[in-house]
Formats: structure tokens, C-alpha cells, sequence
């Protein structure tokens, strides 16, 4: 899954949460990218499947963590049995 951050947001509003999860409800895009920047966080993309988008604030630098917390969800696997009589 590809990491949608600041400018490459193309949507005209967004639903926003803070650094700590927050909500702060839905705002336009330019307002909540100029809060990410007074905060010195980057705005990224959560959900893009959803309208508005829901986005976050995350500390400059940690967004790959973000998507990393994402992926280690329980993955499902395949199972084989084996017997004598193939």
C-alpha cells in the first residue's frame, strides 16, 4: 500500500485526527495541511476509500511507521496435509 502524505492528498476536505488520535472533525485540506505544518507533523492519508478521507497528523518522519503498525496484521496461511496414500 503506497503512502499518500501532504501535498498528494488531491481531496478538497478531509476527516482530521491529532497526533494523539483525536478527532478534530472534518476540515479542508489546505487548513489541515497549514495545522500539520504549525505543528511540524506530516498530514497522512488513512483511508482513501472513505469520503471525506480520514487522515492523520504524525510526527515528521514517523509516517512508515504508521504504515508498518498497518501491516503486521495477522496474515492468513495455507494448510497442507500430507498422508502416506498421495
Amino acid at each position: 500500500m503506497a503512502l499518500i502524505m501532504n501535498d498528494k492528498i488531491k481531496a478538497s476536505e478531509v476527516q482530521l485526527l491529532a497526533l494523539d488520535g483525536k478527532p478534530l472533525g472534518e476540515m479542508p485540506t489546505k487548513d489541515a495541511l497549514k495545522l500539520a505544518k504549525d505543528q511540524g507533523a506530516d498530514l497522512v492519508c488513512l483511508n482513501i476509500m472513505q469520503s471525506p478521507p480520514q487522515c492523520q497528523l504524525v510526527a515528521r518522519g514517523k509516517a512508515k511507521s504508521v504504515l508498518k503498525r498497518d501491516d503486521q496484521a495477522p496474515k492468513k496461511s495455507k494448510e497442507i496435509r500430507l498422508k502416506p496414500k498421495i
